[in-house]
């Protein structure tokens, strides 16, 4: 044991270098400071407690301090919720998207089909027979048909045969 006279390092002062001095900081986050930052006129700890021999006067700012720490998770919290929220909304618009495409796709299969058959009527005397029976239908729609009204069967059916004698005729 080695003897230092009259004087011992006291534990939490420069004299003692590898001692650390606990700062209570109340109100605010306790914190530990190695000795060599006691009384070196620098006020470390929030409460001022590290400068307690009188060369400089610390202001307790821990309340300001902690003010500071206690918003910021308030802060995280709040991006988290609106992370949230934008992530949920493009999770709806990717399921929107994947069924617009599905929708695509079946609307494209659908155009082969219809196609495949133009291409098939093109040659077939069974396409003579569609417009014979679309003549039929249009007469029979007028018959029935009071001169100022137009049904809206008549109008699809119209509708679609032309479609499908453009499709023949044009492509």
């Amino acid at each position: 044991m080695t003897w230092f006279g009259p004087f011992l390092p006291s534990a939490g002062t420069s004299a003692c270098p590898t001692a650390k001095f606990y700062c209570k900081n109340a109100r605010h986050v306790p914190q530990l400071l190695f000795s060599s930052r006691v009384n070196d006129g620098i006020c470390d700890c929030c409460d001022g407690s590290d400068e307690y021999d009188g060369q400089v006067k610390c202001p307790n700012t821990c309340w300001e301090v902690g003010k500071v720490a206690r918003v910021r998770p308030l802060k995280k919290i709040s991006t988290y919720k609106e992370g949230a929220k934008l992530r949920n909304l493009e999770i709806e618009r990717a399921k929107l998207a994947a069924k617009d495409e599905a929708e695509l796709t079946n609307i494209k299969n659908e155009d082969k089909t219809l196609k495949a058959l133009v291409q098939e009527l093109k040659g077939n005397t069974f396409f003579h027979t569609f417009l014979y029976i679309h003549l039929i239908i249009s007469v029979c729609a007028i018959i029935v048909l009071s001169h100022n009204q137009i049904s809206c069967l008549y109008s699809n059916v119209k509708l679609r045969t032309n479609i499908i004698l453009d499709d023949a005729f044009y492509k």
